[in-house]
C-alpha cells in the first residue's frame, strides 16, 4: 500500500496524472495495490488503506488469499498469479504451447508469457485476456464508485500486455457506467 501511495503522488507530480485532481493508481506486479488521489490530494481512508483493489473478490470460488478471503484479484491478476495459471495449464501434457519448453526447463517469466501471448500461442493468449477481464471487472467497480478523471495502471504487467489491456477496456465498456467508461481514462506510466 505504501509503495502504491509514493508511486501515486510521484504520477501527480511528475507522469501522466500531471494535473489531474481525481485519479486511481494501481500497481500490477507480484501483488496488486493500489492509491486513490481525490481532490488533487492522496486520499487514505480512516483505516490508511482507501483504494485496495487488489482485495476485491473477483471469484467467490477462486484461490485463497492472504487476506483470508478467496478470489480476490490479487490471487487472479498478479503477476505470480499468472504464473501459476500457465504452469496449471502446461500440467496438461498434450496442451500444445510454445511455452512448454520454459516450464518444463522451470524458467516461466511473465515476459515469456507476454511474448508468447502476442506471437499468437493460445494459451498465452488466453490468460493475458482473462487476467486483464479480471483487472477491468474490478476497475469497472472503481469507475463506478469513484468517477476518476483517469486510471493509471503501473507494475510489470501494465507495461508488457497490449492483450491484457485491451481485456480491461473491453470490460470496462461492458461493465462501467457508460459515461463513467467513455469519459475516464486508462493510461499505463512511464
Amino acid at each position: 500500500q505504501e509503495v502504491a501511495a509514493a508511486a501515486c503522488l510521484a504520477e501527480a507530480r511528475f507522469g501522466q496524472a500531471r494535473g489531474c485532481r481525481n485519479f486511481l493508481y494501481v500497481v500490477l506486479g507480484n501483488g496488486i495495490g493500489s492509491a486513490v488521489f481525490i481532490d488533487g490530494r492522496p486520499y487514505m481512508g480512516s483505516a490508511g488503506i482507501a483504494g485496495e483493489v487488489g482485495h476485491i473478490t473477483v471469484d467467490e470460488n477462486g484461490p485463497w488469499c492472504t487476506c483470508g478471503n478467496r478470489g480476490c484479484l490479487e490471487t487472479l491478476a498478479s503477476t505470480a498469479a499468472v504464473l501459476r495459471r500457465v504452469q496449471e495449464r502446461l500440467a496438461e501434457p498434450r496442451l500444445m504451447s510454445t511455452l512448454r519448453g520454459a516450464y518444463e526447463r522451470n524458467e516461466l517469466t511473465l515476459a515469456a508469457v507476454v511474448e508468447a501471448a502476442e506471437a499468437g500461442d493460445k494459451l498465452a493468449f488466453q490468460v493475458m485476456d482473462e487476467t486483464g477481464a479480471y483487472i477491468g471487472k474490478v476497475l469497472a467497480i472503481a469507475l463506478n464508485i469513484l468517477g476518476p478523471e483517469m486510471v493509471v495502471l503501473g507494475g510489470p504487467l501494465a507495461r508488457s500486455d497490449s492483450i491484457m489491456l485491451a481485456a480491461v477496456q473491453r470490460q470496462l465498456r461492458l461493465r462501467a457506467l457508460e459515461h463513467v467508461s467513455r469519459d475516464a481514462r486508462i493510461v499505463c506510466d512511464d
